[in-house]
């Protein structure tokens, strides 16, 4: 199994990977040719690209690699609760930038990488809406 990146906490263990063996039993992964996702321990689906469909939301990031600022626009097609985060390449939390229910509608957060003394790295943006989570490579290019 090659391990991309892994988050945990009390709620999520999410072990992202390139391969459908998973010893633990923590993780159904699908890496299909339009969609790829993973399903936790909570039973939350994670999606790792792009490619939503049969979502309540739609998502952007750009411009991605980026200098200074990087915009999330995401799209609710119902009241949704919203948690978006970012993490380093270690999988620590630098940001919680929206942590709310929020109604139907188009949405743009501003992440301006000085504030955060994000160096020049990979990054992760995490977009929680409902029980699908969106993960988001980015890269700070300074």
């Amino acid at each position: 199994m090659i391990c991309i990146l892994n988050f945990s906490n009390s709620d999520h263990n999410i072990t992202f990977s390139q391969s459908n063996y998973d010893p633990y039993g923590t993780a159904g992964i699908n890496f299909g040719t339009t969609d790829s996702s993973i399903m936790d321990n909570t039973g939350t689906t994670h999606v790792l690209n792009n490619n939503l469909k049969k979502t309540d939301f739609s998502v952007e990031v750009y411009p991605n690699p980026f200098k200074e600022n990087i915009t999330i626009s995401y799209d609710l097609k119902k009241e949704s609760d919203v948690n978006i985060e970012v993490y380093d390449l270690l999988g620590k939390k630098i940001a919680n930038l929206v942590s709310t229910t929020q109604k139907e509608g188009k949405y743009n957060i501003n992440l301006n990488a000085a504030k955060l003394e994000m160096n020049q790295s990979i990054y992760f943006v995490k977009l929680t809406i409902g029980k699908t989570t969106y993960l988001k490579r980015i890269v700070n290019s300074k």
